[in-house]
């Protein structure tokens, strides 16, 4: 299953916009409140029967938005759906099939992993149809990421308790603890706890005792590998496998710049039949991709979201500096501080009218602000020692 287009009018914030999507990674990207996560909350409206999260712009009477998307079976759907409050409101029950909810995953910005303590090993949570379209709503879970973990550690080694692609699912999930980070691997559980131990190159962590950007990643990668299990009982299947569509909001959310390409590489190697559709706020993500994977949308004079059109070649923004990625991309109209921008007019402004006093007080201000190693600041040695000669 893919989600192909989506069309929409009058809906949150967005006044109208079309996207079309490509059946890899697709990776949203602009200010704040050009209307990432709205995308994504449309597209899971589109599969939910629970409460709806969307409402109608306010200058507009009725919102409305088409989706394009090809069906499990491989035939292309098109639906329209109406918008027509601007609070949140229920669904008409039976708006789209179980199977197309069971083939969408959402992960919201709620996906910290707390410590969890367990009395016993426990069963898997049932993830009927109706608990899949539910998640659309509310993000996939990851309370019961440690138990389904547990579980299948326990029953791995024995005979017909799980199926074949329930075992390699587990030997994926413990291969994947490592992707990130080569010096860290699956050690054990404890039997005595039930706690997940890590063996790591500072000594054997619990599961739950790194840092939150370690665990945001596994939350997001174990959580994928959980839910397909847990979704896919008859047959099973495995996680490789599965050709469905994944949503993650802020997918750079508590993660060290240094790790969010990683993050990437790790999703694409592990489930390469996935279609991603993210958003994100980071240059560092934007810098791992491909000219085809990056959607940025931005706000024009008019006040409407539109999507910016650059010209690309194949390698992206890879070769872009991070400062220009936050300002053509991004947004930003400057990216230094406004105590810094001050220092630089005063500096220009004595430059101007030769004045070396005043030149001298803007650069000793200059020189204790910028980096040790800045090109501007031997610039300006050379300005200001020109300057001192004139005098």
């Amino acid at each position: 299953m893919k989600i192909e287009n989506l069309k929409v009018s009058g809906v949150g914030g967005i006044k109208e916009l079309e996207l079309t999507f490509n059946d890899g990674f697709n990776v949203i990207c602009g200010a704040n409140g050009v209307g990432k996560t709205t995308v994504l909350d449309i597209i899971a409206d589109a599969f939910v029967t629970a409460d709806s999260n969307l409402k109608r712009n306010a200058n507009y009477e009725k919102g409305k938005y088409t989706i394009s998307f090809q069906s499990v079976s491989g035939v292309s759907n098109k639906k329209t759906f109406d918008v027509l409050e601007f609070v949140p409101t229920k669904h008409d029950s039976g708006r789209v099939s179980s199977i197309e909810s069971q083939y969408v995953l959402f992960f919201s910005i709620k996906r910290t992993l707390n410590y969890k303590s367990l009395d016993s090993i426990p069963k898997d949570r049932s993830r009927e149809n109706r608990e899949s379209a539910q998640q659309l709503h509310d993000g996939v879970e990851n309370s019961d990421l440690k138990g389904w973990f547990i579980n299948r550690y326990v029953f791995s080694d024995k005979e017909k308790s799980l199926s074949a692609e329930q075992k390699h699912n587990f030997e994926l999930a413990k291969r994947a603890l490592g992707l990130l980070d080569a010096t860290v691997s699956f050690l054990t559980v404890d039997a005595s706890t039930l706690d997940i131990k890590l063996k790591t190159g500072r000594g054997d962590i619990f599961f739950e005792y790194f840092s939150a950007g370690y665990k945001t990643c596994f939350s997001l990668v174990l959580g994928i590998i959980k839910e397909i299990e847990l979704r896919f009982k008859n047959p099973t299947i495995k996680a490789e496998e599965f050709n469905g569509v994944i949503m993650i909001d802020e997918i750079d959310l508590h993660l060290h710049p240094t790790w969010q390409g990683p993050l990437i590489r790790t999703l694409k190697e592990l489930f390469p039949k996935v279609q991603f559709i993210v958003t994100t706020h980071s240059p560092s993500v934007l810098q791992t991709l491909n000219a085809k994977e990056i959607i940025a949308l931005s706000i024009n004079e008019n006040g409407d979201t539109i999507q910016k059109t650059f010209e690309l070649g194949r390698y992206g923004l890879q070769g872009w500096t991070v400062e220009e990625i936050l300002k053509d991309i991004m947004g930003m109209e400057t990216t230094t501080s406004s105590v810094y921008e001050s220092a630089i007019k005063n500096f220009d402004v004595a430059m101007e009218r030769e004045d070396a006093k005043a030149v001298q007080e803007a650069y000793a201000v200059l020189k204790e602000m910028l980096h040790p190693d800045s090109v501007l600041l031997k610039m300006m040695d050379i300005q200001t020692a020109g300057l001192e000669e004139q005098e």
